[in-house]
């Protein structure tokens, strides 16, 4: 018959989890990843200190970046995001309409308040 395996006529090989570390064929540990609680925390500290500005430019692609950002750590589709757009759109509806005759004047400060609020969330 023929010769068992544990004969030693097969060559050794490494034993995952052996102690032997200066094989070349190990993967280096990578770097490891924020937290996503510490992506969200310092999201939330960046978009409250954007909440105090008054440019509506700054605000906005604020609100951008930021919605990106919390979309990306949360792993979440866009759509989940659409309560909190339609929200920002009411606000901003109700306080253009709610101006009367001076709408247009009241566009500005009704973006604000919106871009405020998604800078916020």
């Amino acid at each position: 018959m023929g010769r068992l395996a544990s004969d030693g006529t097969e060559e050794s090989h490494q034993v995952p989890g052996s102690p032997k570390s200066d094989d070349a064929s190990q993967p280096q540990k990578a770097k490891r990843a924020l937290h996503p609680l510490a992506w969200i925390l310092s999201l939330a500290l960046l978009g409250a200190g954007l909440m105090m500005t008054r440019s509506s430019v700054l605000l906005l692609l604020a609100a951008l970046v930021l919605a990106f950002l919390s979309l990306r750590v949360e792993r979440k589709p866009a759509r989940h995001e659409a309560p909190i757009l339609l929200l920002a759109a009411i606000v901003f509806l109700a306080h253009v309409i709610g101006a009367g005759k001076d709408w247009v004047r009241a566009i500005a400060p009704a973006g604000t308040i919106a871009l405020r609020l998604l800078a916020l969330v």
